[in-house]
């Protein structure tokens, strides 16, 4: 899976990337993973990637905080895939809305 074209869109902001999406966190707490480039990414069979990560220390309770806030932010996120195969034939395109992420949000 080559991956063309990565879309995320929240409420009226529409970017290539999860990451640009979130929200700023403060100087002493950092992502995990993220990926702010995806177009042209591979990814072969039975693979898959984490485009975002935080793991937070559920005794610290700023990074329970932020966490809360990235969910929030992730439910309300919609995302579309258009990618192709290895020999460039486009797949029909791939588009979920991210709101599981609000289950746990109180």
């Amino acid at each position: 899976m080559i991956i063309r074209d990565f879309i995320s869109e929240y409420r009226n902001d529409i970017r290539n990337n999860l990451i640009d999406l979130m929200p700023d966190l403060p100087d002493n707490i950092g992502w995990s993973t993220y990926f702010d480039k995806l177009n042209g990414f591979s990814i072969l069979p039975g693979e898959s990637i984490n485009l975002l990560e935080f793991r937070p220390d559920i005794e610290n309770n700023t990074e329970t905080e932020y966490r809360d806030k990235i969910r929030k932010v992730l439910s309300e996120i919609k995302v579309t895939l258009k990618y192709s195969d290895i020999y460039d034939r486009l797949m029909p395109a791939n588009r979920k809305d991210l709101s599981w992420f609000g289950r746990q949000n109180k």
